[in-house]
């Protein structure tokens, strides 16, 4: 149902003269908020939270090239002694990243 004119200007001078619960000024409590309601941990909001942080602080996120530098050696994979362990699966994350400009 709409609002009249008059439950409008109500809602506008509770808005003003009632303190607001800070999940409801801050964006970051909110997502945390609806984040523990979902049952997600507490590193997985923390994370998100830093993360959301420095997208909101506008900072680069950009990685200078004269901080890359080449990985001097890796073993082989047949000097590996590595025990096989299925139930690791649940907690692999695979991540392909697509070539293009800037990837070389």
């Amino acid at each position: 149902a709409k609002q009249s004119w008059w439950e409008r200007l109500m809602e506008s001078a509770m808005d003003c003269l009632s303190p607001k619960p800070s999940y409801l000024t801050n964006p970051t409590l909110r997502f945390v908020r609806k984040m523990k309601h979902a049952g997600c941990t507490r590193s997985a909001i923390d994370a998100f939270v830093h993360n959301y942080e420095q997208l909101r602080s506008a900072a680069s996120m950009m990685i200078p090239e004269d901080a890359i530098f080449p990985v001097d050696q890796l073993p082989a994979l047949e000097d590996i002694s590595v025990q096989p362990d299925r139930s690791l699966l649940q907690h692999t994350v695979m991540l392909k990243l697509n070539g293009g400009v800037g990837t070389g």
